[in-house]
């Protein structure tokens, strides 16, 4: 029912040609339920990539130390209840469906609004029932012209940046660390993740023109002492200058490097706005890492044969991602099932994967916006599928005994990778 109702909008998601992006109806169909943004606390986040693990670490944080917390994610997985969630589990589908019809009727007649406006403003209606303590808020495609950049958080954050999504937000690494730092509110912190990057000059300009507190990575906050545990990985953490904190031996359950990076993100923002939530402490950070759960990130969906899923669909995610998988593939061959959207860099991210893996079949799915190979598509690709899971899953049981298999490039391919893990685990 619900998915008939959003069906009916602009989904830029499944798009390449972005159409009515910006804050302008979002606005005014808020303004009209209210404003229920301004009755709840936020920290916001943008980035290329780490920002759903930097929210559900937050989220987590937040909740261990006796909040009422809120959390706005996307894309999902399954489900689109997946993105609104108040403690731990997804919105029901029965507040969904009336928050979303309590936004359409909000609608005028000469509007057009996307679906992730509605889902935006069907989520802080929702907050504002529901009388969070805080809402950790997930930015969707940019920054600037996000729908949630009606927001007047207590912090912003911005993860990594990479090049992504260039036919919108600009083709330089600068140019996109521009439409970022768009979340960036006067006087309000910032943490920054970019250290040695060229988007740390456009955000570092944008927190000065702002007045803006900035914390950047390396300079204000460090991670020291990475290492593998059983869980995971440990590291100690630092936060200098006016707060000076350290904490030894941080756990978190997560096995890619850069989350130590994320991690250091999430403690800093908690740290800051800790004044205001006298249960923020170093136990409930400690407490509230260690218990974080971030689906379908990294995520290992059977052991006997070993098959992974991450939705990485940009050069630097893609080689973190596939260099842990081929340590913890060890001596076995690589078989990587690829769906990536066409405006990504292909042939980069082709390149990428073809280093690390041995076999890849590049399964396209039923999307405008999916890749999808051809006779003379570039790079060449000789083992495509599309759209029939059957033939997949045939294809992929053809492989030699042994091989691991990771399913990646787009939150779209988990539910498939879901049923093939299923269908074969022991």
């Amino acid at each position: 029912m619900i998915d008939e109702k959003l069906a009916a909008f602009i989904n830029n998601e499944n798009r390449t040609d972005y159409r009515n992006y910006s804050m302008n109806q979002v606005r005014d169909i808020l303004a009209r339920l209210g404003n229920p943004h301004e009755r709840f606390r936020s920290i916001h986040i943008a980035g290329t990539n780490g920002k759903g693990s930097v929210a559900h670490m937050l989220h987590s944080i937040f909740m261990e130390a006796g909040c009422r917390a809120g959390l706005y994610t996307s894309p999902h997985l399954l489900a689109v209840n997946e993105r609104i969630r108040v403690g731990y589990e997804p919105i029901a589908d029965e507040d969904l469906d009336n928050c979303v019809d309590r936004v359409l009727a909000c609608i005028r007649g000469n509007e057009a609004p996307t679906f992730f406006d509605i889902l935006t403003a069907a989520a802080f209606l929702h907050f504002r029932e529901q009388k969070v303590d805080i809402a950790i808020i997930e930015t969707g495609l940019g920054g600037r012209l996000d729908s949630t950049n009606v927001l007047s958080p207590l912090c912003s954050i911005i993860t990594s940046i990479s090049l992504d999504h260039t036919s919108i937000l600009g083709d330089t690494i600068e140019s996109i660390a521009q439409e970022k730092a768009g979340i960036i509110k006067p006087n309000t912190p910032v943490v920054n993740a970019n250290a040695e990057s060229p988007a740390h000059e456009a955000i570092m300009n944008a927190a000065r023109r702002l007045e803006a507190p900035l914390y950047t990575y390396i300079r204000d906050y460090r991670v020291s002492y990475p290492r593998r545990i059983e869980t995971g990985l440990a590291f100690s953490y630092t936060l200098d200058s006016p707060f000076k904190v350290h904490f030894d031996t941080i756990e978190i359950p997560f096995s890619l490097p850069f989350q130590t990076i994320n991690a250091s993100c999430a403690i800093t923002a908690s740290l800051i706005v800790g004044p205001r939530f006298p249960s923020i402490n170093e136990s409930s950070i400690r407490k509230g890492l260690a218990k974080t759960v971030v689906p379908g990130r990294f995520q290992r969906l059977s052991a006997d044969p070993l098959i992974y899923f991450d939705p990485a669909h940009n050069v630097e995610a893609l080689r973190a991602v596939l260099s842990s998988f081929a340590e913890t593939a060890a001596a076995h061959p690589i078989a990587a099932v690829v769906t990536i959207m066409k405006d990504k860099d292909i042939a980069g991210i082709y390149s990428t994967i073809a280093s690390h893996a041995s076999r890849i079949i590049s399964y396209s799915i039923e999307d405008p916006r999916c890749f999808l190979p051809g006779p003379h598509s570039e790079p060449p690709i000789d083992d495509a599928i599309h759209a029939d899971e059957e033939a997949l899953f045939r294809r992929l049981d053809t492989l030699p005994k042994g091989t691991a298999v990771i399913f990646i490039g787009s939150f779209r391919l988990y539910r498939t990778a879901l049923a093939y893990a299923g269908r074969v685990a022991k």
